[in-house]
């Protein structure tokens, strides 16, 4: 069991680090931040979170959400049609990908759904005691490193 968890410890390190260096620290945090509300929301209310209604009720919200912050950060309307977003110019608040198509709204849409296969996951195992699990393993499996690099693979 402490070879597993030492697994997801760096698993979840090199996913947010990812993460950050992609796309900055102040793009990602409200990312992280969220994740970790979802999976505290999820403790509180575990029966709920194993409807699929539910989940997917929940996750058309959050894409809803996450448009909605696009369309904001997108002022130009060259950069809505090159699919940029508007940056600082700085590395460490904008991240390597700040200039880039593949900006952090784009990234977190992966993200929704791999949080949504996480609970959909949980909520048809057969044993449900498996499926008892700690942010650690939530966030191993939702920040998977290179999804911040180039999408899902």
């Amino acid at each position: 069991a402490k070879r597993y968890e030492s697994i997801n410890l760096v698993g979840v390190l090199f996913g947010l680090t990812s993460c950050i260096a992609m796309h900055g620290i102040s793009k990602a945090s409200w990312l992280i931040l969220s994740c970790m509300i979802a999976y505290k929301f999820r403790k509180l209310a575990p029966r709920l979170f194993r409807k699929p209604s539910f989940v997917w009720s929940v996750a058309s919200l959050s894409f809803a959400a996450i448009a909605k912050l696009e369309r904001n950060h997108t002022s130009a309307p060259m950069l809505a049609a090159s699919g940029r977003i508007d940056s600082t110019g700085s590395l460490i608040l904008d991240g390597i990908y700040g200039n880039t198509s593949f900006h952090i709204f784009r990234a977190s849409r992966y993200v929704v759904l791999r949080v949504v296969d996480y609970y959909l996951s949980s909520a048809t195992a057969v044993d449900q005691n498996a499926t008892d699990d700690n942010m650690l393993l939530f966030l191993h499996y939702v920040f998977f490193a290179p999804l911040f690099q180039c999408g899902p693979l």
